[in-house]
């Protein structure tokens, strides 16, 4: 099942609302896609002023991290190969800070406060049929099962090499999509025991 990476705090980062966070997750997703070299530099500074203000130490964001690090090296690898070394490196440190940012905002923030910011949001939808309360639950699920899914693709990966089966593609693919799938099955059951069903 999915461990939840909120840390409890009461710094003043932790103390900021949920809706500003989600706000700052968002505005740092755009400048860091849209900007380059300077504007990542920037943003990596606020994020590790932010990250020391929390008082809550690397270890979130080193587990946030190392299930990515050998996506980031297959990434890095390919784009030197498409593009130059260069432009591989800024992509891949965009990521990076990408995921840093979104660690830090799951850190510090709690899921039902998540949860009551995306149903705000979402409320107007209500006229137009939308069930709020269900997208918002649904979006946040979501958020929490990816870092579920790096865990199992860095396990698959220990089990490959274990075998000596790291170069074969469906050696990781199959099992990934099996225990995924699994993983998917015990949640809805965890959901379905708890009287929780989509309407």
């Amino acid at each position: 099942m999915m461990r939840a990476v909120y840390t409890p705090g009461d710094s003043s980062v932790h103390r900021v609302s949920a809706a500003a966070k989600l706000a700052f997750l968002a505005a740092t997703a755009v400048a860091v896609a849209a900007g380059g070299p300077n504007a990542l530099v920037v943003v990596a500074v606020i994020v590790a002023a932010a990250w020391v203000r929390a008082g809550i130490g690397a270890r979130p964001l080193f587990q946030s991290l190392r299930p990515m690090a050998a996506i980031l090296i297959a990434i890095f690898l390919a784009q030197v190969w498409l593009r130059d070394v260069p432009g591989a490196a800024l992509l891949v440190a965009k990521l990076a800070v990408l995921v840093a940012v979104a660690a830090l905002v799951s850190a510090t923030t709690k899921v039902s406060d998540m949860l009551e910011t995306l149903e705000r949001v979402l409320a107007p939808l209500r006229r137009v049929g939308v069930n709020a309360e269900h997208v918002a639950f649904l979006t946040v699920l979501a958020i929490r099962f990816v870092p579920a899914l790096f865990r199992i693709g860095a396990e698959v990966r220990e089990a490959q090499r274990a075998r000596g089966l790291e170069r074969s593609p469906v050696a990781a693919i199959v099992p990934m999509l099996i225990r995924a799938l699994r993983e998917g099955d015990d949640v809805a059951e965890a959901l379905a025991a708890r009287g929780w069903a989509p309407r």
